[in-house]
């Protein structure tokens, strides 16, 4: 299989059930190792306080692996209270996900769009879609080492950044809910790495 199919397959797959696809994949996650002052995820670091505005805190970190074999990428969760629910609109959140492969802009979308709609209804889904869209013009190509983050502040919406870049800003509150919920809502990417991220794999 070429590299890039693969990396098509891995992403498609890894946000609809998928962000890491439950069919062809069966996706893993990986145990984080903590110290004082961050958590380290496959020899990939992640603070435990962001001194962002909103203070942040690690929630959880974690690895998602495809086949069981190849690392696909290593996220991490923050709120500005840890102990919120994960889908409390007025709390302060980001979600950082480090790559070790490439991945095409447009197969951030196609995952996206296939996240979104399997953690919503019908119904939801319809009204949100354009907006799904919207965003997902925002994406760029990335390569090994790169960062995608999701930052969610209720006064400002929620923001797109790769390697802490800025690439967009939306203000929704739906939107964001729906975009979290990929990877920590009712029909997640991974049952296993959503335990990570939300701090409750132990």
């Amino acid at each position: 299989m070429q590299v890039s199919r693969l990396h098509r397959h891995v992403w498609v797959a890894l946000c609809w059930v998928a962000l890491c696809l439950i069919g062809l994949l069966t996706p893993l996650s990986g145990q984080a190792s903590q110290t004082q002052t961050d958590v380290e995820v496959e020899g990939v670091h992640f603070p435990q306080h962001l001194d962002t505005e909103p203070r942040l805190s690690l929630v959880g970190a974690g690895l998602l692996r495809y086949r069981w074999v190849i690392k696909a990428y290593v996220a991490a969760f923050y709120q500005s209270d840890p102990n919120a629910a994960p889908d409390d609109p007025t709390i302060a959140r980001r979600l950082t996900i480090e790559y070790f492969h490439d991945i095409a802009a447009e197969d951030f979308a196609e995952a996206t769009l296939k996240g979104v709609e399997q953690n919503l209804s019908a119904q939801a889904f319809a009204q949100l879609k354009n907006r799904v869209a919207q965003f997902n013009r925002l994406y760029q190509d990335v390569k090994p080492g790169d960062r995608y983050t999701l930052d969610y502040i209720p006064s400002q919406g929620i923001t797109l950044r790769l390697n802490n870049h800025a690439l967009g800003q939306l203000m929704d509150q739906k939107l964001a809910m729906a975009l979290f919920a990929i990877w920590l809502g009712p029909d997640p990417v991974d049952e296993d790495l959503k335990a990570e991220l939300l701090g409750k794999d132990n």
